[in-house]
């Protein structure tokens, strides 16, 4: 029989997660959402520039990507900090 791991082991869904739990201070979450935002701007700028529709509606599935993954490391960071920001 198996037993129940202990109440102080924690799963991560990826070492991005990992990382922002670690990251008391804010510093990688920053970096990540600088990036984020670098790609968002860029993307936007590939889209106004006018792109064939089948490449216009990628583009746009990308930016939904890139902004909801940004939401994400937000969240993420919050969640394990937030006694930090009160």
């Amino acid at each position: 029989m198996m037993e129940p791991a202990e109440k102080t082991e924690r799963l991560y869904i990826s070492d991005i997660e990992e990382q922002l739990v670690a990251d008391t201070q804010g510093h990688f979450r920053d970096q990540l959402m600088r990036t984020l935002f670098d790609q968002l701007v860029e993307l936007k700028a590939l889209r106004d520039q006018g792109a064939l529709p089948d490449t216009f509606s990628k583009i746009e599935a990308l930016i939904l990507a890139v902004s909801a993954a940004g939401d994400m490391v937000a969240k993420t960071w919050k969640k394990h900090h937030s006694q930090l920001t009160h």
